[in-house]
């Protein structure tokens, strides 16, 4: 479930209140059934949901992505073999007022 932004587990479904999590939860499970995502065992579909003031930070917003997405992935692997990867930017989706969707595909090589 996700707790504050971030997935915490085998938890039973719970949001705290006054947050963007249920939304977020939401939005991600129309996605798949609309066909988004990825059955391949070396690309996945990666989706954060962010509010956004002004929408000239995007440019800003989406690389700060991108290089969390990347550290993820990287401290994932650092008891394996570390595999190269590529973090690229695939479309953002508005899903009100100031609540943006960024959807971004990890590939590993």
């Amino acid at each position: 479930m996700v707790y504050k932004g971030r997935v915490a587990g085998m938890l039973s479904p719970s949001f705290p209140d006054n947050t963007i999590d249920k939304k977020a939860v939401r939005f991600a499970s129309d996605l798949v059934e609309q066909g988004y995502g990825s059955g391949l065992r070396k690309s996945k579909l990666v989706l954060v949901i962010k509010e956004v003031s002004d929408p000239a930070d995007f440019d800003q917003i989406i690389t700060a992505i991108e290089d969390e997405i990347g550290e993820y992935h990287y401290q994932m692997q650092q008891d394996v073999v570390i595999r190269p990867f590529d973090v690229t930017f695939d479309r953002k989706i508005k899903i009100e007022e100031k609540l943006w969707a960024f959807l971004f595909r990890v590939d590993l090589r």
